[in-house]
């Protein structure tokens, strides 16, 4: 599963750290989802970072 997470998080203007505040999912879990590391997140903190960047899990995470 591919991710745009950082690119909707750029968007927003927001570091790492600021989303990780906002979602309360850790900063480095962010960082290894943005870098490809893990690739297929729980449910739990696909919706997390969803609500905190107010946007639909799809738009984030994607299947090519």
């Amino acid at each position: 599963m591919k991710n745009r997470l950082s690119e909707i998080r750029w968007r927003k203007g927001w570091s790492q750290a600021a989303l990780a505040r906002r979602s309360g999912v850790a900063k480095t879990t962010i960082c290894e989802i943005e870098n490809g590391n893990i690739s297929n997140p729980s449910v739990e903190i696909a919706y997390k970072l969803s609500k905190a960047l107010n946007v639909d899990v799809w738009e984030i995470f994607y299947i090519e």
